[in-house]
């Protein structure tokens, strides 16, 4: 997979041993592929060889990202569903992070190093996101109500940093609120 996703953004026409070049997506009937460039949305990683069934049953665009320049996971604002594909995470883990994190920095690695068990650490350290400060943000919308929404009006935002604007990267009207 790592190959695949190394020749969809790089910008040559060399394919490494397991990864995909322009001929293998031809064959497989997708034309003007692989983009040799960076995702410009997280569907798009469905079509590089091998993804879209590693992840059949994955909601890609609730999981992955394409904003912002970190790499790894902020386990400071990662959706349930983004924690439960991380190896090495239990339910009992994802509830902790899920609690701890209101009161915690967990997108520090020291605050996430003392919070966990020692084994669960060093299996999720490479995942880990290094420095994960952006100014990409999710903004969402709903109305007040006693019961808990279901749904939002959700925008990905990205603010300058000398608060010059800020730019809507994208919007999603009727939005699924997951488990945060």
């Amino acid at each position: 997979l790592i190959q695949a996703w190394t020749d969809w953004t790089d910008a040559d026409d060399n394919a490494m041993p397991q990864g995909a070049e322009r001929s293998y997506y031809e064959g497989e009937g997708l034309y003007n592929m692989p983009a040799n460039n960076f995702f410009q949305v997280p569907a798009e990683l469905l079509f590089v060889r091998g993804y879209k069934a590693a992840f059949s049953d994955v909601d890609v665009n609730a999981v992955f990202t394409v904003y912002g320049k970190h790499q790894g996971v902020d386990f400071g604002s990662a959706s349930r569903q983004t924690l439960q594909m991380i190896p090495g995470m239990t339910e009992e883990t994802i509830e902790l992070i899920l609690t701890s994190r209101k009161t915690h920095d967990l997108s520090k690695r020291s605050e996430l190093s003392l919070l966990l068990d020692a084994a669960v650490y060093i299996e999720v350290q490479p995942w880990i996101a290094e420095g994960a400060v952006d100014n990409i943000f999710t903004l969402a919308v709903f109305p007040a109500s006693q019961d808990a929404p279901e749904y939002a009006y959700m925008e990905d935002i990205e603010f300058d940093p000398f608060w010059i604007g800020a730019k809507t990267l994208s919007v999603k009207p009727m939005a699924r609120i997951g488990e945060y």
